[in-house]
């Protein structure tokens, strides 16, 4: 590739789509979490919501997509309008500041205050819950030094030998657990002991 080949593949146009958050959504419900019907009833003009930009071609480093913030314009019947908050690192297509319209099942996420814990703190779980990529139960116990968060996961599959096995137990953040189990966001600031997981209700519930 010469230099002229490499100044035309920098100038070139990388468009894209906008995921459909909804049909993720219905494929995998536990990890994959939208907002609520309720939560994006009570949207308004100027909050901010997050839209995944499929890329029209996947890159050469596996990037597909980019995660950015909109800042809503105009919200009308269901349909909205926003503007975007932030440069595309990778989509040309668009630029800071361009307004775009989008509907509710594009929308990722709600800019929502954070988490009332420090969620660099750390977190014993078992490494069954990495081999499944699931907690299933959260327990909570008096922390044992300041960055100790006092929260255990497991899976619920552990055999006594494990839980008994040092080596099959390890130490993690809470921001490391999330992302193995985002529905643990509605426990984590909680006051029980333990909550359970309820594929029902796909939600957990705190066990009495």
């Amino acid at each position: 590739m010469g230099l002229f080949d490499l100044f035309t593949d920098k100038k070139k146009v990388i468009g894209f789509s906008l995921e459909n958050v909804h049909a993720e959504h219905q494929k995998n419900p536990r990890h994959f979490l939208i907002p609520s019907q309720e939560e994006i009833n009570q949207l308004k003009l100027g909050d901010q919501v997050r839209l995944i930009f499929v890329l029209d071609t996947v890159l050469e480093n596996g990037c597909r997509a980019e995660r950015m913030w909109v800042e809503l314009t105009e919200i009308r019947d269901g349909k909205f309008k926003g503007r975007l908050t932030n440069q595309p690192a990778y989509i040309t297509s668009i630029q800071l500041g361009d307004e775009l319209d989008f509907a509710q099942e594009h929308i990722a996420s709600l800019m929502v205050p954070p988490l009332n814990l420090d969620t660099q703190k750390g977190a014993m779980i078992t490494k069954d819950c990495f081999l499944r990529r699931e907690i299933n139960w959260a327990i909570h116990d008096v922390p044992h030094h300041p960055q100790d968060s006092g929260w255990q996961f497991f899976t619920g599959f552990e055999s006594q030998e494990d839980l008994d096995d040092p080596s099959k137990i390890t130490i993690i953040s809470l921001e490391e657990a999330l992302e193995i189990e985002p529905l643990l966001e509605t426990v984590l600031d909680k006051n029980g002991e333990a909550y359970v997981y309820q594929a029902e209700q796909n939600a957990f519930v705190e066990d009495c």
